[in-house]
């Protein structure tokens, strides 16, 4: 069973990508060498920038002699946009929710930057960590060399060499008339392109999920963290949304990431294009990730923001697919910074990364940058050493597709011709009613911390770019299985409330999500479980509606045991 949240080791070491120059003064961020520099608790720092200066007054033999030693040192706040009086702020209420749960002190991370000429520093940042006064010291990467989970799979539909072609076809084993009690919200022509939506083992079944009170989202709340949106998108018109700080700004590959993952959460059901999982939420929230930030902070100001704007986050559903190849919370400071938000009740759905790579592995072997403390497997589930910081991880998968030379046989059953093209590298990759696996190519990262999977290729959604507004495309990558799996959470809400006239607590949905009797089982169960499935989960609700939910986690197999009141840091 995994620790409760808080659980932590105290010697920390934690490597990551992270995308911000965490100073606001013009430097070349790839002439850098950045390290999130983390301060025990007890050690007393004005949080400033250019803090080094006053680390020379507080521990003068130290810091002194490393700032003769590298005179091109800086050290500055990590979260810039978040003030000392709003941690205070998320400290009070965190501790309303979570007493137990003891949390971070956000003053004491900073940012420690130094010429990258200066190369003996990256042996001397290496042995801060064993100051007294240093928590720890993690190798941070620069916004230049990021590389987002999940890039949309543009080459469908391009003619191309016809010789590289082949036909895709699609046995839905769905009925392609009217649902029991409404008919499919937009032209059937438009939603079979969406198999993630149909019935296992093809996808998460939302057409069956949408005959039902809460089925489609009615109700809940989305935070999306992204890179920016384009929200002039036929099919994201009429989306309730509201951004922090404006509208989005940025063009071009700023917007497409986030334009991608709404498509499929939770694009309305306007009679255009795509519909999302999710297409009757009531509010979505953008938290746009701007250069000259850094993950951790755009994350913590999402929450902050949202604490000022409602009294009531228990329940909401955050998506945050920002990790690149690694997992989202291996970004430095994201960690406690989701945590932090599962402790106040926020769903947290995050992307497992693009990988290929065995997060229970934890050594060099494995992951594509240093790893400073190879010996702490912090993201192996079954290791005395494991973090949980509550959120959703998703891993990704090939979907169940039956691939074909030929679409006549397949579509003689009334199903589908995706575009009229694919490339070769696919045909005979899936079998039809089984997860390809091997070992998923290289577009999801697997482990023991993973709690469920989702399609991460061929999701077929919005398109981006100005000036593709009514365009649509094959989206891949993990990015594109968290949002699925982001989708399929609101819904979980939304039948709980409908059902039981309550959200659910952030631990109580992983779990549903998590557990085999209500999903689509993986051929890899114990590296990326199952794909759930909102049938099964419906069903769940239905019984816990008649008895208790806890009556229907014993009959499901649902671990409820892990929903504990999160102790430790």
């Amino acid at each position: 069973m995994p620790h409760p949240i808080g659980h932590e080791n105290q010697s920390g070491g934690r490597n990551g990508i992270d995308y911000g120059s965490a100073s606001s003064h013009p430097t070349n961020a790839s002439e850098k060498w950045r390290y999130l520099l983390r301060f025990r608790d007890d050690f007393s720092l004005p949080y400033v920038d250019h803090a080094e200066r006053f680390l020379c007054a507080v521990a003068p033999d130290i810091w002194g002699a490393l700032l003769h030693h590298h005179p091109s040192i800086t050290v500055n706040r990590l979260f810039r946009s978040v003030t000392i009086e709003d941690m205070e702020l998320l400290n009070h209420r965190v501790r309303q929710v979570s007493p137990n749960y003891i949390p971070p002190k956000f003053s004491a991370f900073f940012v420690l930057e130094c010429d990258k000429n200066d190369s003996d520093f990256v042996t001397t940042a290496r042995r801060l960590s064993i100051l007294p006064h240093v928590k720890t010291v993690e190798q941070m990467r620069n916004f230049s060399e990021r590389g987002l989970v999940g890039n949309p799979f543009t080459s469908f539909g391009n003619p191309g060499s016809q010789a590289t072609k082949k036909i895709l076809a699609v046995n839905l084993g769905y009925p392609v008339g009217p649902l029991t009690a409404s008919p499919p919200p937009n032209p059937l022509s438009n939603i079979v392109k969406q198999l993630y939506l149909f019935p296992e083992p093809y996808g998460v079944d939302a057409l069956y999920a949408w005959n039902f009170p809460g089925g489609n989202g009615h109700g809940q709340t989305l935070i999306s963290v992204e890179p920016g949106w384009y929200m002039q998108h036929e099919s994201l018109q009429g989306l309730p949304m509201e951004f922090l700080s404006g509208s989005p700004v940025g063009s071009g590959d700023e917007l497409n990431h986030g334009t991608n993952s709404l498509g499929v959460i939770c694009a309305p059901n306007n009679d255009i294009g795509v519909v999302g999982i999710a297409y009757d939420v009531s509010n979505v929230y953008g938290a746009q990730w701007l250069p000259g930030s850094t993950a951790a902070d755009i994350l913590l100001r999402a929450i902050v923001w949202l604490l000022k704007k409602s009294q009531n986050v228990f329940g909401i559903v955050l998506h945050a697919p920002l990790g690149g190849t690694v997992p989202t919370e291996w970004i430095p400071g994201v960690f406690e910074v989701l945590q932090y938000g599962t402790n106040l009740g926020i769903v947290v759905v995050e992307a497992a990364g693009n990988g290929p790579y065995d997060l229970d592995a934890g050594d060099d072997a494995y992951y594509p940058f240093p790893y400073f403390d190879v010996d702490n497997p912090w993201l192996n589930a079954n290791s005395d050493k494991f973090k949980d910081s509550g959120a959703i991880m998703v891993g990704g998968s090939y979907p169940a597709i039956n691939w074909s030379d030929s679409a006549a046989t397949d579509l003689a059953k009334a199903q589908l011709l995706m575009d009229g093209v694919v490339e070769v590298k696919y045909v005979d990759k899936v079998v039809a009613a089984q997860w390809w696996t091997e070992p998923l190519t290289s577009k999801s990262n697997s482990g023991s911390r993973i709690d469920c999977f989702a399609w991460n290729d061929l999701v077929y959604t919005c398109e981006y770019g100005t000036d593709k507004p009514t365009k649509y495309v094959y989206y891949d990558g993990i990015s594109a299985a968290s949002s699925i799996i982001a989708g399929v959470a609101l819904v979980v809400q939304g039948f709980s409330e409908a059902k039981l006239g309550n959200r659910l607590s952030p631990l109580q949905v992983r779990a549903l999500l998590r557990t085999a009797a209500l999903g689509t089982p993986s051929t890899l169960p114990s590296k990326l479980r199952s794909m759930p499935d909102l049938v099964k989960l419906k069903t769940f609700f239905d019984v816990a509606q008649q008895t208790s939910i806890e009556a229907a986690a014993i009959q499901f197999g649902v671990d409820l045991d892990a929903d504990q009141t999160p102790v430790g840091k």
